[in-house]
């Protein structure tokens, strides 16, 4: 079992569930969010067994896809339908990426990908705001330096 408390670390820091498998999907560490979310029996147990029925065939295609993947490398975001204990099904967004001595790190998170997206457009939109009032603070300064020119220019002419 790998020991890095690292889930249980940034499963204070974050609102994902972080889980900790090998290379065969079995679950080695799960954050506390995780372990409250799915169970506190999901250590020990494979992946797969806490997706909804309707979810094992694309979380196969998952698990195929990080297969495929080198280490550091991190997968797209896939939706995956989870089960609880509280027995409301569970949409989660989830990726992974291959650990360094095997296995994988799996980020879940209950944002939906929409939402993640409209954020980042917010944000590009803010940064070019952003730029574009520093552009007119710039066009701003400039005018006022010419109008204190042209105001000074025409009182010599009156004088």
């Amino acid at each position: 079992m790998i020991n890095t408390g690292i889930p249980a670390l940034l499963g204070t820091l974050t609102q994902e569930l972080i889980l900790v498998s090998d290379l065969q999907s079995v679950v080695l560490e799960a954050n506390p969010l995780a372990t409250r979310l799915l169970g506190q029996h999901i250590v020990g147990q494979p992946l797969l067994q806490f997706l909804s029925t309707g979810s094992h065939n694309k979380g196969n295609m998952f698990l195929e896809h990080l297969s495929g993947l080198g280490e550091g490398e991190v997968s797209d975001t896939w939706e995956l339908l989870f089960d609880t204990p509280a027995a409301e099904p569970l949409l989660l967004n989830v990726r992974a990426g291959r650990l360094e001595h095997g296995g994988w790190l799996i980020v879940a998170s209950r944002d939906s990908p929409q939402l993640t997206m409209l954020y980042h457009e917010v944000l590009a939109m803010n940064n070019e705001l952003t730029s574009l009032i520093r552009q007119i603070s710039k066009e701003q300064a400039r005018l006022i330096t010419q109008l204190e020119r042209l105001a000074k220019s025409q009182e010599r002419n009156y004088v």
